[in-house]
């Protein structure tokens, strides 16, 4: 499969938005993408690379699939990202929405921050005019957020100024610091007490639900998905044989822009049939987009464990295998890691995407 280029990547997006005329986004993609400060983007910018630097100021929305992200630049409107590691320096105009391994938020943030991922770091430097939305294994506020904090995770620490209230479901612990001043009320679930600064302050109530255990919030995710997952995989690779073989092994000679490929593939499209929907292309090309959205989606979960079988077999004998040992184990494997907090899902996630990628360069390669 031929590398990606700069007017590949231009095609690809031009497919899945084919009504965006009123914007003339910028990208960029390879190994390390790179823009510096007197590089300015009017409109939307789009980045897909190992590693992304951006010191240039955005106008519009920004969105990035990487392996690690530097944010150096303002961004006008929201900025959208997956990443291993993401740090942003510059202050962003609206919402913030990441999907990543260890995030660091530095400076301001005009709307919502939603976050699921490993870690989240909110710095002393960074203020948040929104809410802060956490799913993952452990969070840290240490900046000033104006409205509410909704937290699952590991740990959650809150030692900032937040303005409303704060809810936190904490399985290991949930600390209130001196720096702690909350504007609204504080309700926790964790399998202990809160630890409490003497210095802290909470203007409203401080609760606890009592009805919440360790064991029932971290219960075993159900088999049945799995299950599926298996089943399908099986039923695939014993009726298609050695076109599934050569599909996942496109997929995993770069199975890195693969993921890429299906990170844009998982933002752009519903933004295609959102914009279908109310242009003049009508109901009909905009649903048609959602069903095959979601059918691929489905797809691309269905086979997550046939993939990651090969890949596994790939390190552990040299060569990609898809047969039933391989697929099996690699199905076992995304079960076992559900039990992960934060990091399990995150996986699951990756290897998903990309098989959706592989989907997206498939259907690009064929009707081009």
């Amino acid at each position: 499969m031929r590398s990606i280029t700069t007017y590949t990547a231009l095609q690809i997006v031009a497919f899945l938005i084919p009504i965006v005329a009123f914007a003339s986004p910028v990208i960029r993609t390879g190994d390390a993408v790179s823009l510096k400060e007197d590089q300015a983007v009017s409109g939307d910018f789009y980045a897909i690379g190992g590693s992304v630097t951006n010191s240039a100021k955005i106008g519009g929305d920004t969105y990035i699939g990487a392996g690690t992200i530097t944010q150096n630049g303002e961004v006008g409107a929201d900025l959208t990202a997956a990443a291993g590691q993401i740090e942003l320096h510059a202050p962003v105009a609206d919402d913030v929405r990441i999907a990543g391994g260890r995030v660091v938020i530095a400076n301001k943030v005009g709307g919502d921050v939603l976050v699921a991922g490993g870690e989240l770091v909110i710095t002393s430097t960074a203020e948040i005019e929104g809410d802060v939305l956490f799913y993952g294994g452990s969070i840290v506020i240490e900046g000033t957020v104006k409205g509410s904090i909704l937290a699952k995770g590991e740990t959650v620490r809150v030692d900032a100024r937040i303005g409303k209230d704060v809810d936190v479901t904490a399985n290991a612990e949930f600390v209130l610091g001196a720096h702690a001043d909350v504007g609204g009320n504080v309700q926790y679930k964790s399998g202990k007490e809160m630890v409490r600064a003497i210095d802290s302050i909470v203007v409203g109530s401080v609760a606890r639900d009592e009805s919440f255990t360790l064991t029932s919030e971290r219960a075993a995710p159900t088999p049945m998905p799995i299950l599926i997952m298996l089943f399908t995989g099986l039923v695939v690779r014993f009726v298609f044989g050695t076109r599934v073989t050569t599909f996942m092994n496109q997929v995993g000679v770069s199975f890195g822009h693969a993921a890429l490929i299906g990170f844009a593939g998982l933002v752009l499209i519903p933004i295609a049939a959102l914009l279908a929907l109310v242009s003049v292309l009508g109901a009909v090309i905009g649903i048609t987009i959602i069903f095959a959205y979601v059918t691929l989606l489905i797809v691309s979960w269905s086979l997550s464990g046939l993939f990651l079988g090969g890949l596994l077999s790939r390190y552990a004998t040299g060569t990609a295998s898809y047969g039933p040992l391989w697929i099996i184990l690699g199905t076992l494997t995304l079960y076992a890691t559900t039990f992960i907090p934060g990091f399990g899902h995150i996986l699951a996630l990756v290897v998903m995407l990309m098989v959706l990628g592989g989907f997206l360069r498939l259907l690009y390669a064929r009707y081009r």
